[in-house]
C-alpha cells in the first residue's frame, strides 16, 4: 500500500510488527489490524509540513469504512505502546536521483528545523528554568513558540523564542506551611479557570501550525491538553524535586495524606475531566505518570533518589544561562560579608520576618541585600545604615557576591545558590521549598532554620558562614555543576533525538 504525502514523499509499508516503544516523531501512524498480513490503513504526515492534510490510499479491496478503528472520536496515535508501527522506506522525494540512501536520508532529517511549543505555569520559578534551553534550541535553528502571561512575555522575547501572550496573571496560589486536600482544591481551581481563558488561544496559535513536540511543566496541564487534543509527541520539564508516581507527588506538594473524596475536590475533578472531554479527550490525565521524556532542570546530585528513576529522566541541571536582562548589583560596602536575604516572587508577604531579619543585621558587621516583594511596606520603619532593600534584585548578580543566603528554598533560588556557590539558611514556607530545604541540610550546604526570631536568625547566619564543612561542600557542589556539561545543549540534544 502507498501512501502520498503533500511533499511528494512516497512511502511503502513494508511490514508491521508488535512494538513497546513509541513510535517515530518523524510521521504519525493511526490504523488498525487489517484482515491481511502486511496491510493498514495509515494517515503520515510529513513534519515538515505546516498543514495535517495526507491523501490516504486503501488497496482497492479493503474500503475505509472497513479499517476504521471504532473508540472515542479521538485516538492517541504518538502513544501506541502495545499497537503497530509501520516500517517505510523513502523510494523517492520528489528530487533528481531518485532513490535517497540511508546515509542521505539521515543527513536531511538531522538537519531538519523543528517547531516546539513550550508550556509552563505563569511563574518565574516555571518560567526561567527553561529559558536557557529554548535560547539552545533557537541558536540551533530550531522555532519555539512558548505560552506564556503578558508580565513575563518579555522574558521569552528575549531568548528569540515566539512569545503566545495567554490572558493569565502571575499565579499567586494560596499559602500555607499545612497544604492540604482544600488548598490542592483551590489550585485546581485556579488551574481550571486559567485552562478555559488560555486553551481557546493555543488551539487558535497552533490551527494549521502544529508543533513537532510539546514541551509542558510537569504542573501545567494546558500542555498536556494541546499534546493529546493535536496528537503530537510530548515531554515534560520539572523545575523542581522529579517524582516518578503519585505517592511522591502528592508527597512532594502536600503535608497531610489527600482525602479523594473531599466532595469539592470531587467536583472539581468532574468539571476538569469535563473540560477535557470538550477537546475530545476522555482520560484522566495524570501529572503523576512520568512521560515518554523528562528533562528535569536539578543536578543528580541534588536530586533525592536520582538514581532510582528510569531512563526517560534526565537531570541536566539548572537552567541559569544568561540573566543580564536582571541587571547588576553593586554593593554598599564591598568591603563587609554581603547576605542576601529574599522569599521569592510568590509568598513572601511576611513583614514580621523581615522586621526580625533588620533587629537580627542592624548595627552589625554584615551588609544585607533584601528583597521583599511588592506587598511588603517599605516605609513601615527606617532602614538601618547596612541594608539595601529593594522589592526586587538582580538574584544571580546579589549571590556572586553573597557570602550567605537566607532563602525560602524555592528550587530557583536553590539552584541559584548552587551555582554560586553560597551557602544557605532555610526559611521554607511550604511543602515543597521544606523538601528542598532537607535536602540542602542533608547535602551540608546549609540548615534550616528553627527559631524565626531574630536572635534565632542571627546565631544560624553566624553558624552557617563559619562552617568550613558547609563551605566545602558548597564549593564541591558548584564545582561539578559548572564544570558538568552544558544543561541546555544536552537538552537540545534529548529533545532532537526524541523527535527523529
Amino acid at each position: 500500500m502507498l501512501v502520498e504525502t503533500s511533499y511528494q514523499t512516497i512511502f511503502v509499508v513494508s511490514s508491521l510488527r508488535q512494538c513497546s516503544t513509541r513510535p517515530s516523531g518523524r510521521m504519525y501512524v493511526s490504523g488498525a489490524c487489517c484482515p491481511e498480513p502486511g496491510t493498514v490503513s495509515v494517515i503520515v504526515r510529513h513534519l515538515s509540513s505546516r498543514t495535517a492534510s495526507a491523501r490516504r490510499l486503501c488497496p482497492p479491496a479493503l474500503s475505509s469504512d472497513s479499517i476504521t478503528p471504532r473508540g472515542p472520536p479521538r485516538r492517541r496515535l504518538h502513544r501506541a505502546s502495545s499497537g503497530l508501527r509501520a516500517h517505510a522506506h523513502i523510494l523517492g522525494c520528489g528530487c533528481p536521483g531518485g532513490v535517497l540512501g540511508a546515509d542521505s536520508t539521515s543527513r536531511l532529517w538531522r538537519t531538519r528545523h523543528m517547531h516546539l511549543a513550550f508550556l509552563t505555569p505563569n511563574a518565574y520559578g516555571h518560567v526561567l528554568p527553561p529559558l536557557p534551553l529554548v535560547r539552545e534550541l533557537v541558536r540551533r535553528g530550531h522555532r519555539v513558540s512558548f505560552a506564556v502571561g503578558p508580565g513575563l512575555a518579555h522574558l521569552v522575547k528575549e531568548t528569540g523564542a515566539d512569545p503566545i501572550v495567554l490572558p493569565t496573571d502571575l499565579q499567586d496560589p494560596p499559602m500555607t506551611e499545612h497544604f492540604t486536600t482544600e488548598n490542592l482544591t483551590q489550585v485546581l481551581r485556579i488551574g481550571l479557570d486559567e485552562r478555559r481563558a488560555s486553551m481557546p488561544v493555543l488551539m487558535e496559535y497552533f490551527r494549521g501550525d502544529e508543533p513537532d513536540l510539546v514541551c509542558t511543566d510537569q504542573l501545567d496541564y494546558n500542555g498536556r491538553l494541546l499534546a493529546e487534543t493535536l496528537s503530537v509527541p510530548y515531554a515534560y520539564l520539572i523545575p523542581t524535586m522529579a517524582t516518578s508516581d503519585e505517592s511522591s507527588l502528592y508527597d512532594l506538594l502536600m503535608s497531610e495524606p489527600l482525602d479523594p473524596t473531599y466532595p469539592p475536590l470531587v467536583r472539581a475533578q468532574r468539571e476538569s475531566m469535563d473540560f477535557f472531554a470538550s477537546y475530545g479527550v476522555y482520560e484522566e490525565l495524570n501529572a503523576a505518570e512520568p512521560a515518554p521524556l523528562n528533562l528535569a532542570f536539578v543536578p543528580a546530585e541534588f536530586q533525592t533518589g536520582a538514581d532510582g528513576f528510569d531512563e526517560t529522566f534526565h537531570f541536566i541541571g539548572p537552567g541559569i544561562g544568561d540573566r543580564a536582562h536582571e541587571g547588576a548589583y553593586r554593593s554598599k560596602d564591598p568591603d563587609a560579608p554581603l547576605l542576601y536575604i529574599a522569599l521569592g516572587t510568590i509568598w513572601n508577604d511576611r513583614p514580621e520576618f523581615f522586621g526580625h531579619c533588620m533587629d537580627a543585621f542592624s548595627g552589625t558587621d554584615w551588609h544585607v541585600a533584601m528583597a521583599v516583594g511588592g506587598k511588603v511596606d517599605l516605609g513601615r520603619r527606617p532602614v538601618p545604615p547596612n541594608f539595601d532593600i529593594h522589592r526586587h534584585l538582580a538574584q544571580l548578580a546579589v549571590l556572586r557576591q553573597a557570602e550567605v543566603f537566607l532563602t525560602h528554598n524555592g528550587m530557583g533560588s536553590t539552584m541559584g545558590a548552587v551555582y554560586c556557590g553560597v551557602p544557605m539558611v532555610s526559611a521554607a514556607q511550604v511543602p515543597e521549598q521544606l523538601a528542598n530545604a532537607r535536602r540542602v541540610e542533608e547535602l551540608g550546604l546549609g540548615r534550616i532554620l528553627t527559631d524565626m526570631s531574630a536572635d534565632g536568625i542571627l546565631a544560624a547566619v553566624t553558624s552557617v558562614a563559619g562552617d568550613a564543612r558547609i563551605r566545602r561542600a558548597v564549593d564541591d557542589l558548584s564545582r561539578r555543576v559548572n564544570e558538568g556539561p552544558d544543561g541546555a545543549a544536552r537538552g537540545a540534544d534529548l529533545l532532537e533525538a526524541y523527535v527523529r
